[in-house]
């Protein structure tokens, strides 16, 4: 089992432990039900792996597995947890599934999540394709998304901020906007998106004040703030700083989740831009 890529983030991981720890239980299972359980599921008898008790064997595996092994066992414990330990509850499980009962909505968050995977299709059939991008490292990022997307979280989440911020110097160049300061600090990824919301007419002050203008209102602030925390996350958890050794990426599905969010909003500016062009 590759252990490369964490399944699940420490937000994550505490609620699983709350859902699943009951005093080092994990619902009915014996130590020796729950290692043929586990072992059917990812073929792994965790509880042996880790010698410790079922709950935190459980704990330690989700803080290590990848995404496919750990979701594909959450699946099949949510699965138990549904048509057998709740509707089979013995008279001494009945506090603990009423426990269970109050995350058990966070839980299926957690697990659904996942269903959410983007593919390399998404990139590679994207109009973005199609806009007129003179501009050799967008074509080369675009290209690096669609060949690592599916592998590397932090390279994902690294090149789409790096991706998003060459188009928008792009737009700035068109438009003959400097994002220089006289000291020659170039601005960073708020400040330029700063100028060419200003320069699209895209701040959300720009709107109508009717109901579709106080919409998209909302739309463009929530942008903003996206772009913002974009910024951010690469700070954090994309390439581009010196990690140490306890470094851990995100899971994949953020990296893809980041670079969706980055071609659609590419797309939408370059669309502006056309929009604008064509009145």
């Amino acid at each position: 089992m590759e252990m490369n890529q964490v399944a699940f983030n420490p937000v994550d991981l505490r609620n699983l432990s709350l859902f699943f720890n009951n005093g080092g239980y994990v619902m009915d299972f014996s130590t020796t039900e729950f290692d043929d359980f586990t072992e059917s599921v990812v073929g792994i008898p965790i509880t042996t792996k880790y010698q410790t008790s079922k709950a935190k064997s459980l704990n330690s595996f989700f803080s290590e597995a990848n995404d496919q092994e750990a979701r594909k066992l959450l699946s099949a414990l949510l699965e138990y947890f549904d048509n057998t330990y709740r509707k089979n509850s013995r008279p001494q499980d009945i506090d603990n599934v009423k426990r269970m009962d109050n995350y058990y909505e966070t839980i299926v968050h957690i697990s659904n999540s996942w269903n959410y995977t983007p593919s390399q299709d998404l990139l590679s059939k994207s109009s973005l394709r199609s806009k007129s991008l003179d501009h050799q490292f967008v074509r080369d990022r675009l290209k690096d998304l669609e060949n690592k997307m599916n592998d590397d979280s932090a390279f994902s989440i690294g090149t789409s901020k790096d991706l998003l911020e060459s188009v928008m110097k792009s737009i700035l160049d068109d438009a003959h906007i400097s994002y220089t300061s006289e000291k020659g600090r170039t601005d960073d990824v708020p400040a330029l998106w700063n100028k060419v919301q200003t320069e699209l007419s895209l701040k959300p002050k720009d709107m109508p004040d009717t109901p579709i203008g106080k919409s998209s209102k909302e739309i463009l602030s929530s942008i903003s703030k996206i772009v913002i925390d974009m910024d951010d996350l690469r700070n954090q958890y994309g390439t581009g700083h010196g990690r140490n050794s306890s470094f851990k990426p995100l899971p994949i599905r953020y990296g893809k989740l980041t670079a969706a969010m980055t071609i659609t909003l590419i797309e939408f500016l370059l669309d502006t831009i056309e929009s604008r062009q064509s009145e």
